[in-house]
């Protein structure tokens, strides 16, 4: 678990075809087996699982649309399969994979609510109806992330940058509450023009199995049919937080 070096000395047959002919050897159990640490190409399942908070950048004096509370919004994504490339000795490498992500978003009022108007353009107002203890919107994610990486000698500094695509975006509020029919649990799917695909700039940095992520969308978090041209307020979605299991 400490990754220190440990060698040990042992006795194998230098020629298999000559069993009485027999050479003392070298072994340093950490680095393991040489030819398999060196292998061009690599498949690891579950490799890595980043956990963080996060929240929107948006256009400066444009707050028609609701922005999410960081310290309350969470971000989680799980990386399914992932294969990696050895370009250069195992230390510079070329990755790619399928995975799922979900940003759980959750605003200062939780009485307010975002609908679209008769004229399709996203809006937001105070339900009077529902009194809520739970209002989060979540927004999931098919991920597919390109990615270049280096791992200095014996993982003491780890470091990958790239892209992330997401596709087939799907958007549910998650509400809990009460009304004047008693209280009530659930999970509504509504259009409010979430944007069906992303495209995000990662970046992570660590040493070992400790590393932390940066993911910012460089797409806007709605579609450009949600706002008129002046009330567009060019939201968009980014994360912070640690990688479980490194890079």
């Amino acid at each position: 678990v400490k990754k220190e070096v440990v060698i040990v000395k042992v006795t194998v047959k230098e020629n298999e075809k000559d069993s009485n002919k027999w050479v003392q050897k070298l072994v340093n159990l950490r680095n393991g087996n040489p030819e398999k640490k060196d292998k061009f190409l690599r498949t690891y399942f579950i490799p890595s699982i980043d956990i963080g908070t996060a929240s929107v950048f948006q256009d400066a004096g444009k707050s028609d649309s609701l922005s999410p509370r960081m310290r309350n919004s969470a971000y989680l994504n799980i990386t399914f399969v992932k294969q990696s490339m050895n370009i250069y000795k195992s230390r510079l490498l070329f990755s790619y994979g399928i995975g799922g992500s979900t940003y759980f978003l959750k605003y200062a009022n939780k009485q307010q609510v975002q609908y679209l108007d008769k004229y399709g353009f996203v809006r937001a107002g105070i339900d009077s109806v529902n009194h809520y203890k739970k209002n989060r919107m979540d927004l999931s994610y098919i991920t597919v992330p390109v990615l270049l990486e280096y791992h200095s000698k014996n993982d003491k500094f780890n470091i990958a940058a790239g892209v992330e695509f997401g596709f087939n975006g799907n958007t549910s509020f998650v509400q809990k509450g009460s009304r004047s029919e008693g209280d009530f649990r659930q999970t509504n799917k509504y259009d409010v023009k979430i944007n069906p695909t992303q495209m995000n700039a990662v970046l992570k940095v660590g040493a070992d199995n400790i590393a932390f992520y940066a993911r910012y969308t460089v797409t806007d978090m709605y579609q450009s049919s949600a706002y008129t041209a002046s009330a567009n307020p060019h939201q968009h979605l980014f994360s912070v937080g640690i990688c479980l299991f490194g890079i």
